[in-house]
């Protein structure tokens, strides 16, 4: 700002004051030799909390994408194996139909069938039905049997299964009441199947699959059910 002059004095220009702005600082100086005003800007830059908020908000932004795509990938893997699943008790189950009822107890031996009752896989419910096996059959034998006694490992898209026959003999009333194990007026030998895989997302992280069907001690005409967890 230039001073008014008095008594014939020149008048000097004053040093302006320094301006401040949000964000930059800005120093404004006095008129150089040319007469023009000199300035200099420095900008302030971000401060370490404006920072530390930036990198926060990043960071749960990309932890939620990240979950919903895991998420997501683990559901389409669960329904991949479910599916298998079933094919896999369905083909089970149609092995057991090209056999006669007679054949289908070959080779399952007292022994194996034991072993195999004592610990059955979660989810199948034997105590619908009582024991039935070959007597004729030595002991040991019934892993290699028709249907047999042991779990068999089998392989889908990289993924191993595990397949398990339980059979045992039930009777159904004359009024076509639920097959059960007390002894009434129709025999019937009830297959059941269970299948399980490796699954986080299921209980324990196994999954499992269970179908049965009825099949007649004289006509081989079966009924079925099924049940998936």
């Amino acid at each position: 700002m230039a001073l008014p002059a008095s008594n014939g004095q020149r008048a000097v220009a004053s040093p302006a004051r320094p301006m401040r702005r949000w964000g930059s600082t800005e120093l404004t100086r006095g008129r150089g030799a040319g007469g023009t005003r000199r300035r200099v800007t420095c900008d302030g830059g971000s401060t370490l909390v404006e920072m530390i908020v930036a990198i926060a908000v990043v960071t749960v932004v990309l932890g939620a994408v990240t979950e919903f795509f895991v998420g997501s990938t683990g559901t389409i893997r669960w329904q991949g194996g479910s599916q298998a699943a079933v094919q896999l008790a369905q083909d089970a189950i149609e092995q057991a139909r090209r056999l006669s009822p007679a054949a289908l107890l070959k080779g399952r031996d007292q022994q194996s069938v034991d072993a195999q009752w004592a610990a059955p896989v979660a989810g199948v419910d034997l105590s619908t039905m009582s024991k039935v096996y070959d007597p004729s059959a030595a002991n040991g034998a019934g892993a290699a049997a028709a249907l047999p006694t042991t779990g068999e490992q089998v392989t889908r898209a990289g993924r191993t299964y595990t397949r398990y026959w339980y059979l045992g003999a039930c009777w159904q009333a004359q009024n076509g009441a639920a097959c059960t194990a007390a002894s009434a007026y129709a025999a019937f030998y009830r297959l059941i199947v269970a299948v399980t895989w490796r699954e986080r997302l299921c209980s324990g992280g196994t999954c499992r699959f269970v179908s049965s069907m009825l099949i007649s001690s004289k006509y081989a005409d079966p009924l079925f059910a099924a049940s998936g967890s």
